[in-house]
């Protein structure tokens, strides 16, 4: 069953007040945006040679890319845990990647669900986002510990839907940035802590070659 600790909109909201929890996390509307263009221009490459669902997997690597080249920029670095595609923080305090939502992406009232259940790789960053934890100096000097222990690093996602016309084409993106509540291995993601909806982008008529979407699946290998 879902649930939400906070939701904001720009509807409801305001842009200024979005904007600003945007900002606290290092954040600004032009680098998702950004992103989302990449993904949608890369789309456009796809062509009938390609398999059925290239056009998807373009747009993923797209909005990986750019985000995480427009983030390096501003301080972040590209990780990539348990294969993971993320961008980190400069303070180190936030994870973002990327992540399909279903048709109630970028909408206040609705019910946001991942497009795909996710694996272990998932599960492990997501169980950080429930630490409140933080270090007391005194305790910590007393313990003889470093001034400051290291907090662990929050999963947040830029979470897109695409829209699509009567000719199939990209006609429109909702978004938003989302924190999951931790989450289960082999479920799709449907219990967040915050999200953050923004206004959708409109897109002018474009070829694309199908609705097909694809994200790259966590693969989990047996110990022997």
């Amino acid at each position: 069953m879902s649930s939400v600790t906070r939701i904001m909109s720009y509807e409801r909201e305001g842009p200024g007040q979005v904007d600003e929890r945007l900002a606290e996390l290092g954040l600004k509307r032009e680098y998702l945006e950004q992103a989302i263009w990449a993904g949608v221009r890369d789309r456009r490459l796809a062509d009938e040679f390609e398999p059925g669902t290239a056009a998807g997997l373009r747009d993923w690597m797209g909005r990986v890319r750019e985000l995480r080249k427009v983030l390096a920029e501003n301080g972040w670095r590209p990780v990539n845990p348990a294969n993971a595609p993320f961008a980190r923080s400069p303070d180190g305090d936030v994870l973002l990647g990327v992540m399909l939502g279903n048709q109630h992406t970028g909408r206040p009232g609705g019910r946001l669900e991942s497009t795909y259940p996710k694996g272990t790789a998932i599960e492990n960053i997501t169980a950080r986002n429930d630490s409140d934890q933080y270090s007391l100096p005194e305790i910590d000097a007393m313990l003889g510990l470093p001034d400051r222990q290291p907090e662990p690093a929050k999963a947040w996602f830029l979470v897109t839907f695409h829209e699509y016309d009567q000719e199939g084409r990209v006609a429109r993106v909702r978004y938003e940035v989302a924190q999951p509540a931790p989450s289960r291995a082999d479920q799709k993601i449907d219990s967040w802590a915050t999200r953050y909806c923004l206004r959708p982008i409109e897109f002018p008529p474009i070829i694309d070659l199908g609705s097909d979407h694809h994200e790259p699946i966590d693969v989990r290998v047996a110990r022997r």
